[in-house]
């Protein structure tokens, strides 16, 4: 399996990969007249008018807000049942669909422990941070760019492939954030700094990806996760609004596994929730940029956590985070974390069970 789950959907997959998938990640397979879409993928078709009901859930992808209320519109009245693993802001949903949270992080956390181990004796390593990036985005554009004006670069392990994945990915911003525009964003090109990858896309899958014995993770210190979904607060048809967050992905379980901090360069909300499942976050440099949905302004505490990071000893550094990464690898280890994400599911998987019963 390349990614953590499968998708399946009523449409295109067979009635045992539709069992199987639901199963692999519920627990039990429903026998049900809904339409089933499980653990969807930037879904590209329409919902079928011939249902009841319809589950929809996604887990290792960003969910389709927009998709979503299109088809919920749609089939509307119907009822939409939605499984995520963030927290979602509803008020821009239609009244038909209803939300239940199903947390899947300690299972893929898990299976990347199984397949690669976890470090138990994190050492002190010869750089302060790690910061890889293949996909270009709005986020790992500003933060590399921050990095290559602001630190010696003999403290970093750096990768910037500049790889475009689509156009839109090219995002740019208003004025009025000095911040940013003292960024020197067009001058970037691909860069790799004290760690030559050979990373290509070919090789993008998540669990592959999971592999965390390798130079940035084992001779850095911070890892800087540059999550490719870093957006939060926005609007559409002029009512504001905030995606679904957070977004996490290996990018975020690689250096936990590891032993080490990192710098949750990504959604908000990122160590409050991983906090709420505990974890523990405090590793010796400002987080209270977590709690601001605003990615313009967000960004701008980021770098202030970075100077804060830039200008602390590595040893400094290292002995301030050690007993929150011995904390989260033991909890990892011992099947803490798994345990606490199964009982904020079990809070609603009576919920799913009723609205799939025939």
């Amino acid at each position: 399996m390349q990614d953590f789950f499968d998708s399946a959907d009523s449409l295109a997959s067979t009635p045992l990969q539709l069992a199987s998938t639901f199963e692999s990640i519920y627990g039990w397979s429903p026998v049900t007249d809904a339409f089933l879409g499980v653990n969807l993928i930037w879904p590209t078709f329409d919902l079928p008018n011939n249902y009841a009901r319809y589950f929809l859930s996604w887990h290792t992808e960003q969910f389709d807000l927009h998709w979503l209320r299109r088809q919920a519109q749609r089939v509307y009245p119907r009822s939409i049942l939605v499984a995520n693993d963030g927290h979602v802001d509803t008020s821009i949903f239609p009244d038909n669909i209803e939300f239940v949270r199903w947390i899947t992080w300690g299972d893929q956390l898990e299976q990347l422990r199984l397949k690669f181990g976890v470090c138990e004796t994190p050492m002190v390593p010869e750089y302060k941070i790690s910061s890889l990036c293949f996909r270009v985005s709005q986020y790992k554009n500003f933060i590399t760019a921050y990095l290559l004006a602001h630190a010696n670069k003999n403290q970093l392990m750096l990768t910037y492939h500049k790889h475009l994945h689509k156009a839109q990915d090219l995002h740019g911003y208003p004025q009025g954030f000095p911040w940013i525009d003292e960024l020197d964003l067009e001058l970037l090109e691909p860069t790799w700094l004290n760690f030559k990858d050979t990373f290509d896309r070919n090789k993008n899958t998540p669990v592959a990806n999971g592999e965390w014995q390798v130079p940035p993770y084992q001779n850095a210190l911070v890892n800087f996760t540059n999550e490719s979904f870093h957006y939060s607060a926005s609007e559409i048809d002029s009512q504001p609004f905030v995606y679904p967050a957070p977004y996490l992905t290996e990018k975020t379980w690689k250096p936990l596994l590891a032993g080490r901090p990192f710098l949750a360069v990504g959604q908000y909300n990122t160590y409050h929730t991983l906090q709420e499942l505990g974890l523990r976050t405090d590793f010796g440099f400002p987080i209270t940029f977590d709690q601001d949905p605003g990615d313009l302004t967000r960004i701008r505490d980021i770098f202030v956590a970075v100077n804060a990071i830039l200008a602390t000893p590595i040893i400094d550094l290292y002995e301030q985070s050690l007993p929150s990464v011995q904390h989260n690898v033991q909890s990892i280890k011992n099947g803490t974390f798994v345990q606490n994400c199964r009982r904020v599911n079990e809070q609603v998987g009576g919920r799913i069970r009723d609205f799939l019963s025939v």
